[in-house]
């Protein structure tokens, strides 16, 4: 009976502090879409990886003082979050250097966001079989985010150079021609990328009413795999299927991240498209069948999702947005999607 109210309290509290997190990375999409265009991919590499190496070590404090601090938790995985989101803005500063895979570039952090996930599977592993204390591991991760970042400073691109490349790759002059100055500030950047999006409204209409559906076609069922699996088979094997997941997602979701990068660019948008669109299908043939092995595919069909339909915003914002704008205008879309996204927890 304690034990288990105990366990209880412990899953609720995780709970909340997952439901912080996701609220706060998707609050930071669009000031981060905003740093970038500002300052520059380097920065936002460098920056990211300080906010991230400030949360995990956060975190490890708050693991080894759970009774008094255990509040940090909170703190530190939100700011773990928003520092990885600010930090994959470094990659796409590569798209202008490497014009001919511009979405093998952009599949790289989605890749990395997925595999980011396996290291919960190998804190634990190493606790298991190694006695490696939980803490410990997120203190080791936080100085691995301080050397990273001091890393991106010396190998990502400045924003000057990025401009410089993305004009050779157009065939236009380094002056951002038909804007004007840099913008001076986030409310203009924000007009601009409104006013981009009234240039071609149904462009952009499509985009954003088949980026809504289709994410929810694959991230409401995740979002309920436990409580499905338990009314199609025992605790037990539910259990299973879900660890089996965060297995798959984390190995399986960075490889379809680089394949479906790479077929992008050599399928283009149009045809990666319709092929997403497959997913969705197969997605809802699999999942009404109780057998293991229908909803282990459903479940790589939610891995292979999941992974690629990033690359589809980043392709849509580097074709119609100059590039001192690719962020903020990928930042207002992604925003708008995800609060049309969201849904009630049953």
């Amino acid at each position: 009976g304690g034990a288990a109210a105990t366990l209880e309290a412990q899953h609720t509290a995780l709970d909340v502090c997952a439901s912080i997190a996701i609220a706060v990375q998707f609050a930071s999409i669009l000031p981060a879409g905003f740093l970038y265009d500002r300052v520059g991919g380097r920065e936002c590499a460098v920056y990211g990886a300080a906010i991230a190496s400030l949360g995990l070590g956060t975190m490890g404090i708050a693991c080894h003082f759970p009774e008094k601090l255990s509040w940090l938790l909170y703190v530190g995985y939100a700011l773990a979050q928003v520092g990885g989101s600010i930090n994959t803005q470094g990659v796409m500063t590569f798209i202008w250097l490497m014009p001919a895979h511009p979405n093998f570039i952009s599949s790289t952090a989605a890749g990395v966001t997925s595999i980011s996930d396996m290291f919960s599977l190998v804190a634990v592993g190493l606790d298991s079989c190694c006695g490696l204390f939980i803490g410990n591991f997120f203190i080791f991760l936080s100085g691995a985010c301080f050397v990273a970042g001091a890393v991106c400073w010396y190998v990502v691109p400045s924003r000057a150079v990025m401009l410089r490349f993305a004009a050779e790759s157009l065939g236009e002059s380094q002056e951002e021609e038909d804007l004007g100055p840099f913008p001076k500030g986030e409310i203009t950047l924000a007009k601009r990328s409104w006013a981009v999006m009234r240039t071609y409204p149904v462009a952009n209409g499509i985009l954003l009413a088949f980026s809504t559906a289709y994410i929810l076609s694959i991230m409401y069922p995740m979002q309920q795999l436990l409580f499905y699996y338990k009314n199609l088979f025992s605790d037990k094997v539910a259990t299973e299927l879900v660890n089996m997941y965060a297995l798959l997602y984390g190995i399986g979701g960075f490889g379809s991240a680089l394949f479906g990068g790479l077929a992008c660019d050599k399928l283009g948008l149009r045809n990666f498209t319709l092929a997403l669109v497959a997913c969705s299908v197969l997605l809802t043939i699999f999942l009404p069948i109780a057998t293991e092995a229908a909803q282990t595919a459903a479940q790589m069909v939610m891995v292979v999702g999941m992974s690629l339909y990033m690359i589809i915003i980043n392709r849509f914002s580097m074709l119609y947005a100059p590039p001192q704008l690719f962020g903020t205008l990928g930042g207002v879309q992604f925003s708008i999607i995800c609060t049309s996204s969201l849904n009630p927890k049953p």
